[in-house]
This record gives C-alpha cells, sequence and structure tokens, in this order.
C-alpha cells in the first residue's frame, strides 16, 4: 500500500510539474500572442488612419474614422475591420482611377512626342524651304540687280542714239535745205538753158578754152545728167564737150547743156561711159 501510495504522490508530482511548464509556456504564448495582437491593433489603426487623411493636393479625406477600442473588442473588431477594408477600396478605386488616368496620359504623351517629332521634322523641312527660298531671293535680287544695270546701259544708249536721232534729223532738215537749193539753182539752170537753146539753135559744137576744167557737184542718175562747178565766167559755152576724169582714169565724156556765170548742166554720153561718174570727179577740155 504504502509503495502505490509511493508511487501515486511521484505521478501527482510529475503532472504537478508538467502542469506548472504548461502552464508556464502557455502564458508565454498567451503573452506573445496579445503582443501581436496588439501590435496588429496599432498597425490597422495607423493604416486605417493613413488611408482616411488627406495629401493635398492629389489626394483628399475620407469621412471614415477607427475606434481603437472597438477594433481591439472582439465583438466589434469585424466592424471596425470592414471599415479598413471600406478605406483600402476607396483608396484602391482611387489608385485604379489614377492609374487609368496616368496611362491615358501616357499614352496621351506618346501621340504628344509623336506629334512633336512630326512638328518638328515639318519644321526642319520649312527651315530648309526658307533656306532655299532666301537662296532664291537672293538670286533673284542679283538678277534684278544686273537687269537694272542693263536697264540703266539701256537707256543710256538710248540717249546717246536719240542725241544721233537728232543730230541725224538736224543733217537730214539741212540736207533738205541743200537740196531745195539745188532744186532752185536746176530751175535756174533750165530756164537758162531754154533762153540759150532759143539762141543758139544752130547745135554747132562750141570751143573751150586751154587749160578749162571744173567739178562734178551734183550727179543726177534718173536724167542722166551732172552739174558742174564753172560756168561762164570761165569761157564755158553751150554745146561745148568735156571729159570726166577720177584721178588719171577716165571715166567719161559730157556734153554741155546750160551754162549760167558759175554753175553748168551737161548731159553724160552714153556711149563714152567708162564707169559711173560720181560727185568729186573732174572735167577738163579733151
Amino acid at each position: 500500500m504504502a509503495k502505490a501510495l509511493k508511487i501515486f504522490i511521484i505521478l501527482i508530482l510529475l503532472l504537478s510539474v508538467g502542469a506548472v511548464y504548461l502552464a508556464t509556456t502557455l502564458f508565454g504564448k498567451r503573452e506573445a500572442m496579445k503582443g501581436r495582437t496588439q501590435k496588429l491593433e496599432t498597425a490597422v489603426a495607423d493604416i486605417s488612419s493613413s488611408l482616411s487623411k488627406a495629401d493635398e493636393p492629389y489626394i483628399h479625406a475620407l469621412d471614415v474614422t477607427i475606434d481603437r477600442n472597438r477594433l481591439m473588442a472582439f465583438d466589434n473588431m469585424d466592424n471596425e475591420i470592414g471599415k479598413v477594408k471600406t478605406l483600402a477600396g476607396e483608396r484602391f478605386r482611387e489608385l485604379g482611377t489614377t492609374y487609368a488616368d496616368l496611362k491615358k496620359t501616357t499614352e496621351d504623351l506618346e501621340e504628344s512626342r509623336a506629334e512633336l517629332a512630326q512638328l518638328r521634322g515639318e519644321i526642319e523641312r520649312a527651315r530648309q524651304q526658307i533656306v532655299q527660298l532666301n537662296t532664291t531671293i537672293t538670286e533673284r535680287n542679283a538678277d534684278i540687280a544686273r537687269q537694272r544695270d542693263q536697264i540703266e546701259s539701256v537707256e543710256r544708249e538710248k540717249a546717246g542714239l536719240q542725241i544721233q536721232i537728232d543730230d541725224l534729223n538736224n543733217e537730214i532738215a539741212k540736207r533738205d535745205d541743200e537740196l531745195q537749193d539745188q532744186r532752185d539753182k536746176v530751175l535756174t539752170l533750165e530756164q537758162t538753158i531754154s533762153d540759150m537753146e532759143a539762141q543758139l539753135a544752130d547745135g554747132t559744137v562750141r570751143p573751150l578754152p586751154k587749160g578749162l576744167y571744173g567739178h562734178v557737184v551734183l550727179v543726177n542718175k534718173d536724167w542722166n545728167f551732172v552739174i558742174l562747178d564753172i560756168g561762164s565766167k570761165a569761157g564755158l559755152v553751150q554745146n561745148a564737150e568735156m571729159l570726166v576724169h577720177r584721178g588719171d582714169k577716165l571715166v567719161g565724156k559730157i556734153r554741155i547743156s546750160g551754162v549760167t556765170r558759175d554753175l553748168a548742166i551737161a548731159d553724160v554720153r552714153s556711149d563714152w561711159e567708162q564707169m559711173q561718174i560720181r560727185k568729186g570727179d573732174f572735167v577738163a577740155v579733151q
């Protein structure tokens, strides 16, 4: 009996030791669990506070408040955790909206970059066109300057030609006056010839003084006559014949058909004509 009691006491002692050990172990775990629970409660409260507070200008405040005491109470903690879920969901929704906006902004930015690159290309092409246009303008200005120089040169030539034209017009007017004078002289000679023909109707060739000579001052090719610068004052008479020379060459022969004091008119003998009589040829007694 004593032996059984001894065994029973030892068993009780062992159970007591085990109970004490188990109690000690469970108390330690309880304290650790309580500490973890408190940390989780504090973390949840801090997270809910961070989720609900504002950070202007981009994050606005949410009208949700977490009660720490209710969060620590087992019966009420579900409600408070639901509020945290609500806060997290709202912030997640805002984050999704922000992400969508950011994505759209990124796409718009890419489009803007593409448009900017295209615009830069167009600007570069426009700049090249401007350079080309400036080069063309410079060339055109140079052409205009050359054309202006040419115009000025033409204007100067025109002014010079106008002066020459004026001089020629003056010379023509002078020649017209001289021609009119010659015509008047011809008319006078014709009248004289007519008078002399009436006086010398016999038509005989008159002898001329030796050494008599003169010059042709006018040639009429149409009527084949010439006018000489000698007349009756020098001894020239009507119907006399004279040879026409040019230098040492014989040009032809003429027959005096009219005489005045200082001039004479003579017909050209076609049968004696060696070459065309010209103004300045001299005549002499044959």
